[in-house]
C-alpha cells in the first residue's frame, strides 16, 4: 500500500472579495512548490475562482484551485447552479462534497452527495468528501454510526482505483 501525501485545504467559505482573495492566493502560492511534501488546495467563493486561479498560476501553480460546491448534472435549466465542466474551464481540479454547511444548513442528502462524488470523479476531479457528526449526535454517542453511514453512502459505487482521487475530511459540526 502506498503512502499518500497529506492534504491541506483552505475553505474560504463566503469570505474575502476579489483583491483580498487574489492577494492571499498569490502569497500562499509563493510559499509552496511542487516538491513540498503536502498537497495544498484553496476553495474561494465562486465569483473569484478565475482570479484566484490566475494568482495561483502566476506564483508557480503548486496550489490547487478548488470549488466549494457544484451541481452534478452536466448542463440544463438549473438556475444558480454550476457544472463540473464550468469549474474545470475555470481551472478547478478539486471539489468539496458533503461540507457540514451543505449537509446541515442547505439540507443536502447522502443520496445527493453520493451523486456528486460519482459525477466529480467521472469528470476527472479530485474529491474531498467531508463527514462528521453534529454536537447533538456526539452527545448521544452516535459519532461512529453517523460517520460510518456518511462514508458508506458517500462512497457507494466508488471503485478502489478511484479512491486515489478521494480525500476524506473529518469535520464534526
Amino acid at each position: 500500500m502506498s503512502v499518500r501525501k497529506p492534504f491541506v485545504g483552505g475553505n474560504w467559505k463566503m469570505n474575502l472579495h476579489a483583491a483580498e482573495a487574489e492577494a492571499l492566493a498569490g502569497s500562499l502560492a509563493r510559499k509552496f512548490d511542487s516538491s513540498d511534501r503536502v498537497d495544498v488546495a484553496v476553495f474561494p467563493a465562486f465569483p473569484y475562482l478565475s482570479g484566484v486561479g490566475e494568482a495561483l498560476r502566476g506564483a508557480g501553480g503548486a496550489i490547487r484551485l478548488g470549488a466549494q460546491d457544484f451541481y452534478p448534472q452536466p448542463n440544463g435549466a438549473f438556475t444558480g447552479e454550476v457544472s463540473l465542466s464550468m469549474l474545470k474551464d475555470a481551472g478547478v481540479s478539486v471539489v468539496l462534497v458533503g461540507h457540514s454547511e451543505r449537509r446541515h444548513v442547505m439540507g443536502e442528502s447522502d443520496v445527493l452527495l453520493n451523486e456528486k462524488v460519482l459525477a466529480a470523479l467521472e469528470a476527472g476531479l479530485h474529491v474531498v468528501l467531508c463527514i462528521g457528526e453534529t454536537f447533538e449526535q456526539r452527545q448521544a454517542k452516535q459519532t461512529d454510526a453517523i460517520n460510518r453511514a456518511q462514508l458508506a453512502y458517500g462512497l457507494a459505487g466508488v471503485s478502489s482505483e478511484r479512491m486515489a482521487n478521494v480525500t476524506l475530511a473529518y469535520e464534526p459540526v
